[in-house]
């Protein structure tokens, strides 16, 4: 068995103050405390609230690329979700609710699924804790 990862991401402080989603960085932090203490995880990155940005969720999904087969990586997205015209979105926190109209601020379920297809890893599981 090789190394194991984590990257959990948690946004509960967006750009506008009414998309503000108390629960979802606790929960994110929980999960953390939980895997620290119960499991045997090489690494995890926590992306909390301003480090949770597009820019910054896509350069740890391509940090993760360098896994090796042998690995496992657990990610965790715990946020504001949203399903436009059949296609499902995790708002990062420089997104905006009323961004979903213009796509190009959110990250697509797909790309999420392209950035994964790249991981060599042989388990990478994926807890979604948002709305659809």
């Amino acid at each position: 068995m090789g190394a194991t990862h984590a990257l959990i991401i948690g946004i509960s402080d967006y750009l506008r103050p009414e998309d503000r989603l108390p629960c979802a960085r606790p929960s994110a932090e929980r999960l953390r405390a939980t895997l620290e203490k119960y499991y045997a995880i090489d690494t995890i990155k926590s992306l909390y609230d301003k480090d949770a940005t597009l820019g910054g969720i896509l350069k740890s999904l391509g940090k993760l690329q360098s896994l090796k087969r042998e690995d496992a990586v657990l990610l965790a997205l715990c946020g504001h979700g949203r399903t436009v015209r059949g296609h499902w979105y995790f708002v990062p926190q420089d997104a905006s609710l009323k961004d979903v109209q213009h796509r190009r601020f959110l990250a697509e379920y797909e790309l999420f699924v392209e950035y994964l297809d790249q991981i060599s890893a042989a388990h990478v599981p994926l807890i979604v804790d948002a709305c659809y």
